[in-house]
């Protein structure tokens, strides 16, 4: 006999184990205020207080392709010296369920980790030489000679692929050189298809971990 209680906990269940993940974990001492960009829009800001975490039911996108997470610890950093990390789901995709980097073009803010199931463990921390310094020990986007006038991914030049704020800046060998996995520019992977800035994950379960306590990843 056709039992329809067992097929929508069947379907439900598969639904549960399937579902992509996106998680935040705040190891830093202080609180980080989470700024979050997606395709037409930006979401509300998320604070995770010292200690804590957000995933779903704090405002963190489950899904999507090209999420964007800013993380700002003083409000004078914002769009001047942000750390950044890049999330894409891709379900169906042969190539994994997801896409992650990191990327310095709004410079930075804090140490940060990105890693998933089945794909690279990505980490930039910055400890010392930023060139361009800004409050509670952010660093400045790598085209800005000036904290307070810096307009982030905004103030570099236009790239190889015609895009603008896509080449690099004056201070990009310094952003290469402390997080040789995160972007210095935004066309740094077409221009140095060598480095290991992108990783595709077999999984969509992803996670940020801020102040990791790990050095800046040598992939």
């Amino acid at each position: 006999m056709f039992n329809s209680g067992k097929l929508v906990f069947l379907l439900t269940a598969a639904t549960m184990v399937s579902a992509s993940s996106l998680n935040i974990n705040n190891k830093c001492d202080r609180a980080v205020t989470v700024q979050i960009a997606v395709p037409g829009g930006t979401r509300p800001d998320v604070s995770i207080p010292a200690g804590q975490s957000a995933g779903g039911a704090q405002g963190i996108p489950q899904d999507g392709n090209g999420i964007a997470l800013s993380f700002v610890t003083d409000p004078a950093q914002t769009n001047k010296a942000m750390s950044r990390a890049e999330v894409n789901f891709t379900p169906g995709n042969p190539a994994g369920a997801a896409f992650i980097n990191l990327s310095n073009l709004y410079g930075y803010s804090v140490a940060t980790e990105l890693t998933g199931s089945g794909c690279a463990d990505y980490v930039c921390n910055i400890g010392s030489g930023c060139p361009v310094p800004g409050p509670t020990g952010s660093c400045a986007s790598p085209c800005c000679n000036d904290f307070n006038s810096c307009q982030g991914a905004s103030s570099c030049p236009p790239g190889s692929r015609g895009d603008v704020g896509g080449g690099p800046g004056p201070h990009a060998d310094f952003y290469q050189g402390a997080c040789p996995n995160s972007y210095a520019w935004g066309d740094e992977d077409s221009d140095e298809p060598t480095r290991n800035l992108g990783s595709n994950c077999s999984g969509d379960d992803i996670q940020v971990t801020l102040c990791p306590g790990k050095p800046s990843s040598q992939l």
